[in-house]
């Protein structure tokens, strides 16, 4: 799994289940009925998670296989880089 899609899986995951629990509590205070408990809830599960996981994380694995990003720090200078002009 590249890096892009284990990103993608943690936001997915950090976006899916608090809204699958809320969505369940809310639901046990309004309902007894299991059947519709469960399937708002997968619902609630599922939607984030396939957008975050499904979609981002293909968006950006095909984003940086065409255009990598750049780096995040400047190459390291040695001393041979380093020219000084000495009048």
């Amino acid at each position: 799994m590249s890096l892009e899609y284990r990103v993608a899986l943690m936001r997915a995951l950090l976006a899916a289940l608090p809204t699958a629990m809320l969505s369940a509590f809310t639901l046990i205070a309004q309902t007894d009925d299991w059947r519709i408990i469960v399937s708002a809830v997968g619902v609630a599960f599922w939607t984030p998670f396939v957008l975050r996981f499904g979609v981002e994380g293909t968006w950006d694995a095909r984003r940086n296989r065409q255009d990598p990003p750049p780096p995040s720090a400047p190459p390291a200078r040695t001393a041979g880089d380093i020219v000084r002009r000495i009048d």
